[in-house]
C-alpha cells in the first residue's frame, strides 16, 4: 500500500513539474519581471491542485475563486489567464 501511495505523489509531482516547466517559459515571453514569476507559479500550483480534487462545474468555481484571490493580490489577469489556459487547458468564461 505504501507503494502505491509513493508511485502516485511520484506522478503528481512529475505533472506539476511539468506544468510549471510550461508555464515559466510563457511568463518570460509575456515579459513578467522575475521577482513575480513565483506568484505566478502559485496561482499554477493552487489550480493544479484544485483539479486534483475537482472537476466540471465545480473545477471552474475554484478556478474562479483561485483568479479573484491573486487578481485582489494584484496579479495581471491577462497574465493568470494565460496561467489557467496552460494548467486548464482553456480559460473559463467570466
Amino acid at each position: 500500500m505504501q507503494s502505491l501511495a509513493n508511485d502516485l505523489a511520484q506522478e503528481q509531482f512529475a505533472n506539476l513539474v511539468a506544468i510549471e516547466e510550461q508555464v515559466k517559459p510563457t511568463l518570460h515571453d509575456l515579459g513578467v519581471p522575475s521577482i513575480q514569476v513565483p506568484f505566478y507559479l502559485n496561482v499554477a500550483r493552487e489550480i493544479y491542485s484544485a483539479m486534483t480534487r475537482h472537476t466540471g462545474k465545480t473545477l471552474e468555481i475554484e478556478v474562479k475563486a483561485i483568479k479573484a484571490k491573486w487578481l485582489t493580490r494584484g496579479l495581471d489577469p491577462s497574465i493568470v489567464d494565460e496561467v489557467i489556459k496552460i494548467v486548464v487547458g482553456y480559460a473559463p468564461a467570466y
